[in-house]
């Protein structure tokens, strides 16, 4: 089992321009029900007479230790992925050094683009082909674990509502301040 620290920044896209022709690969990743700050996920990339790896992450944010083996046996793969409370579909797309999820079934419409950086301090500048005013960064928020419990809880809908009338929105947040007596918990009574 490989052992490695992985740096890498999320950002959730309302679209990507991708080169003409881009097919991507598609991935299957199953994740078991595990502990905050820690995943567990078995991922098939190629079909099912693809690749199978099972990965453990340990921590949230942008940087995690990584632990990876790949499977030599597909059918041990397959029983694993089977057994996952939890699953999502995507496709990945490479380009400029960018992993580019395309979602499928109940995220459709979803784009999550993931940058691996050097150290967590490196500048990770949007690319030019995706629009700025559509990008929110969700490296400390989002993971695919919590995609994934959210895509099976929508696999049972008949029509799930599109992505992003989920995706949380930044909240205004009001503050009152004021000295001892000065009524402040008089306004928030009210």
């Amino acid at each position: 089992m490989t052992k490695h620290i992985e740096i890498e920044r999320r950002f959730v896209a309302r679209t990507v321009k991708l080169y003409r022709g881009a097919i991507g690969r598609p991935i299957v990743q199953g994740y078991f029900q595990t502990p905050a700050h820690a995943t567990m996920r078995i991922r098939q990339t190629g079909g099912d007479v693809g690749k199978y790896e099972l990965t453990r992450k340990t921590g949230r944010g942008r940087s995690r230790v990584e632990h990876n083996v790949v499977l030599a046996d597909r059918a041990i793969g397959r029983t694993l992925l089977a057994s996952c409370p939890f699953v999502l579909r995507k496709r990945r797309f490479i380009r400029d050094g960018w992993e580019i999820d395309r979602y499928i079934g109940p995220l459709k419409g979803l784009w999550i683009l993931e940058r691996e950086l050097p150290s967590a301090d490196t500048p990770c500048p949007l690319p030019p082909w995706v629009d700025p005013d559509s990008v929110v960064e969700v490296t400390n928020d989002l993971t695919n674990y919590d995609l994934a419990k959210l895509a099976t809880v929508l696999r049972g809908l008949e029509n799930p509502p599109p992505i992003f009338e989920l995706v949380a929105k930044p909240l205004p947040i009001i503050v009152i301040t004021g000295g001892p007596c000065s009524g402040k918990s008089s306004i928030l009574a009210n």
